[in-house]
């Protein structure tokens, strides 16, 4: 929300600034992101060692779409477009699975190595993370 509301009074405040607010505003936004990305990653290596279910609040969609494309090289064999596609025709493999219905998406963790990640996002930017290593699945 707060987002929303920063990015509509750089929007305002565009034209008398000569656009330098929305510079500013998307600059800030891309910072806010990548840290973000690093608490899902630092949160995700935490629980493939063992702490289980992890949560973080105020993240964002835009940093869990960095998450996939900086670290995940691809989701059960799929490229990012493929898996896309597949997700929303509802087709996607189950390679990895626990119940059945929670899907790891493969990510490459910089100092645990490749990891299956699940992020679920809850209502109110709450996110709740687990990751396992490929040699527990």
């Amino acid at each position: 929300m707060i987002t929303y509301v920063f990015g509509i009074l750089a929007f305002v405040f565009a034209i008398p600034t000569w656009g330098m607010t929305l510079v500013i505003f998307f600059w800030l936004k891309k910072k806010i992101d990548n840290m973000a990305t690093l608490q899902i990653m630092e949160m995700a290596k935490l629980s493939a060692e063992g702490d289980g279910f992890k949560t973080l609040h105020k993240i964002n969609n835009a940093a869990i779409d960095t998450v996939y494309t900086q670290f995940g090289s691809n989701v059960y064999g799929y490229t990012r477009e493929q898996y896309n596609l597949a997700n929303r025709a509802g087709i996607l493999r189950t390679d990895y699975h626990i119940d059945n219905d929670v899907i790891f998406p493969s990510v490459f963790h910089p100092d645990i190595g490749e990891i299956y990640l699940y992020l679920h996002q809850a209502d109110g930017n709450i996110l709740n993370i687990f990751a396992v290593k490929p040699s527990v699945v």
